[in-house]
């Protein structure tokens, strides 16, 4: 699978909370949907790129509901019910043992609000191009997007936020 118009970097927009699980429960393996568009105006007019679909935008929500301190975040909820269930995915697969996911399901629940601040990854391309998976369901059709369930640390930038969220 060829750059898409020449871009050799891949971007996704994770929380403080996914990075810290990933890292300590999953050896280091991230599962991440990435785009090779950071924000609209990147993409050519032949691709669509949906709200939330872009990393650009997915960070915007979560830094605009962290500092409006809205108890009622739609992207905090989303991002706790996709730990809880990637926990419980690893559990079933034998990857995490019963007490580790009972564990992250906890931190999960009691996680404060500034806990879900975004990070935003770097991927170079080319060191992912065979972990690329097309995703069941797109955000539109149209779109350019991705899910890499293993990617390892290794293989990507942090840009982090945290004293501007």
């Amino acid at each position: 699978m060829p750059p898409i118009d020449g871009r050799p970097i891949l971007f996704s927009t994770n929380t403080w909370l996914a990075w810290t699980i990933n890292e300590r429960f999953y050896g280091g393996r991230h599962f991440v949907w990435v785009s090779p568009f950071f924000a609209p105006e990147d993409a050519p007019e032949e691709y669509v790129v949906p709200p939330s679909s872009t990393p650009c935008i997915i960070f915007q929500r979560f830094r605009e509901d962290i500092r409006g301190k809205d108890l009622d975040s739609a992207a905090i909820r989303t991002n706790r019910m996709g730990l809880r269930d990637g926990a419980q995915k690893r559990f079933a697969e034998g990857l995490i043992d019963e007490k580790t996911r009972d564990l992250i399901w906890a931190l999960v629940d009691a996680a404060e609000r500034t806990e879900f601040r975004p990070r935003v990854y770097a991927i170079p391309r080319a060191a992912v191009e065979d972990e690329l998976e097309e995703p069941q369901k797109r955000a539109h059709p149209l779109s350019a997007e991705w899910v890499i369930r293993n990617l390892s640390r290794d293989n990507f930038g942090v840009v982090d936020f945290h004293n501007r969220v």
